[in-house]
């Protein structure tokens, strides 16, 4: 837990405050006293977006997350790069890049269902962003491709064919 001097003052900003994001491993934000359970009888309508490598629950969520371990469990790395050779990295972070984008789409639809349900006792939301699955919501075809015909698709030296 964090000493009062640093837990008070960021509850009254809490208390007014609309969206609050974290991206700390989760667990964190409990063990310093400002999890949900304690921001929320401060400001019931906040809508509460945490970002990290694998979601706040499941078997992987303990591990910490770095966009650039992320880009390789959703397959992004994979697919990537010339055949023979280590996939590549891209020149951005690219797994930071796709969790914030899907962050700030649960904010806005947290805002936007708080204001349909006025007038009940908590109208905020828990926004739970994982860097994997972002990445993984990028791979467009694969896993259907995968699921249909058993197809595994490999990294090529130019782009998708049927693509020019």
């Amino acid at each position: 837990l964090l000493p009062a001097p640093f837990v008070d003052p960021f509850l009254d900003i809490m208390a007014q405050s609309d969206v609050l994001i974290e991206n700390f491993k989760p667990g964190t934000m409990e063990k310093w006293g400002l999890g949900p359970d304690h921001i929320y009888p401060e400001n019931p309508s906040l809508i509460y977006t945490r970002i990290s490598g694998y979601g706040q629950t499941g078997p992987y969520s303990k591990k910490p997350g770095f966009a650039s371990v992320c880009e390789g469990v959703g397959g992004f790395r994979y697919v990537n790069g010339n055949p023979g050779q280590p996939p590549v990295r891209p020149n951005i972070s690219l797994g930071d890049s796709l969790a914030g984008m899907h962050a700030a789409l649960g904010v806005l639809l947290g805002l936007i269902a708080r204001n349909k349900v006025k007038n009940q006792s908590r109208t905020g939301q828990v926004v739970d962003v994982s860097i994997y699955e972002s990445v993984l919501n990028m791979m467009e075809g694969i896993i259907p491709e995968y699921d249909r015909f058993q197809q595994v698709r490999q990294r090529k030296k130019r782009v998708r064919e049927e693509v020019i």
